[in-house]
């Protein structure tokens, strides 16, 4: 009889787990559909709701795809609006999240906005990689600044 409950315990869990995994699933496909249209800042806020529902780590992946987003449509205003929501979440960035940062600002051509997140970066403790700079780098090119290109 108590091997029987023990069995009946481990069924449940394993299908509260394929279960959690099946919502999983529904919600990065949902995600994955409110990025596509992620270049309104309607559709951030929508997107910043949403992430209130998930764990710290999903956040995480879901607000550097969103950030994606924003880089090849060049909105940087939206991508501050959706760091500046994701803190006052408290959902912590990683130096990911700065990097796609630095990224927006270099598809929008912002030299000194990429400079001043690359040094936010620098100041919460990550260390810049290869790839961080390299959109610094894009930046000043866009942005049609030769010399600063050079200094770099």
């Amino acid at each position: 009889m108590k091997a029987d409950r023990v069995d009946d315990a481990f069924r449940i869990l394993d299908r509260a787990e394929a279960l959690a995994g099946q919502a999983d699933m529904l919600v990065r496909r949902d995600f994955s559909l409110l990025l596509m249209s992620a270049q309104r800042h309607e559709d951030a806020a929508k997107f910043s709701a949403k992430t209130q529902e998930i764990d710290a780590e999903t956040s995480l992946i879901l607000y550097r795809q969103a950030l994606g987003k924003f880089a090849q449509a060049g909105k940087l205003e939206d991508a501050e609006d959706l760091f500046a929501k994701m803190r006052i979440m408290q959902i912590e960035p990683d130096g990911q999240i700065f990097e796609g940062l630095i990224n927006v600002c270099a598809e929008a051509g912002q030299l000194e906005d990429a400079e001043i997140w690359l040094g936010r970066m620098q100041e919460s403790g990550f260390t810049p990689q290869t790839e961080a700079y390299n959109h610094v780098i894009k930046a000043a090119q866009r942005s049609g600044n030769r010399n600063q290109v050079l200094s770099l």
